[in-house]
C-alpha cells in the first residue's frame, strides 16, 4: 500500500484485525476497528476509535453505504473516524 501512497493513508476501517495493516497509516491518521486490541505506537500519533455496533449486524444497506463512505474518504458526520447512522 505504501508504494501507492508513499506517504500512509489518512484513515483506515480495520473489520478484520490485520495488525500489519498500521503501517500504511501516516503519522496522525485515524484508525477505526471493530475488532479491537490493536496496538499503535502512541509516538505516531494515530488516533483509533474501536467500535462495536451489534445493531448494524443485519443492517446491510447501511453497512455497505459506511463501506461506500469509507472507500470515497468520506464519513456521515465529516468526521475522520466514520460511524453507521
Amino acid at each position: 500500500m505504501r508504494k501507492e501512497t508513499p506517504d500512509g493513508v489518512g484513515g483506515l476501517v480495520d473489520t478484520a484485525g490485520i495488525a500489519a495493516l498500521m503501517r500504511a497509516v501516516r503519522d496522525g491518521g485515524h484508525v477505526a476497528t471493530s475488532v479491537g486490541g490493536i496496538q499503535v505506537p502512541a509516538e505516531r500519533g494515530i488516533e483509533t476509535r474501536n467500535t462495536f455496533v451489534p445493531q448494524y449486524a443485519s443492517e446491510h444497506a447501511k453497512l455497505d453505504r459506511l463501506r461506500e463512505l469509507a472507500e470515497e474518504g468520506s464519513s456521515p458526520h465529516g468526521s475522520r473516524t466514520p460511524s453507521p447512522t
